[in-house]
């Protein structure tokens, strides 16, 4: 039966090209000299959708006997929910449940409630 079957993967891009890895690489290594203390003045935020369905990665195993398998797309982008957080040598944020998409303005509006009472507490 393993003779009829191939594993497939929806063909990507690599995110990250060798230009961009070696400029992460010459990053980490200067950020890598500095202090245990400096570290303490670093606080690294970020977001991520979850998405309430596939993401679009799509593998499976394919009878070469047969036609390939056709897949249907989610209509009106499907359910989701986007987190905020923040965290340092020191400690973390609470997690933000965010509404809406995030622009730059509804980011400036998370800051208050999120970020800005940690940096009171730890800072």
């Amino acid at each position: 039966m393993r003779k009829h079957l191939k594993f497939f993967k929806d063909k990507a891009s690599p995110v990250l090209m060798h230009k961009h890895k070696k400029a992460r690489i010459q990053w980490a290594r200067i950020i890598l000299f500095h202090g245990s203390e400096q570290w303490n003045n670093i606080v690294f935020s970020n977001e991520k959708k979850f998405l309430g369905g596939p993401d679009g990665l799509k593998y499976y195993w394919h009878d070469l006997r047969k036609e390939k398998a056709i897949y249907s797309k989610r209509q009106s982008g499907g359910g989701s929910v986007t987190v905020w957080g923040a965290l340092s040598a020191i400690g973390n944020t609470d997690l933000a449940f965010l509404e809406g998409s995030q622009d730059s303005c509804a980011y400036i509006r998370t800051l208050p409630d999120y970020l800005f009472p940690y940096i009171d507490y730890y800072y």
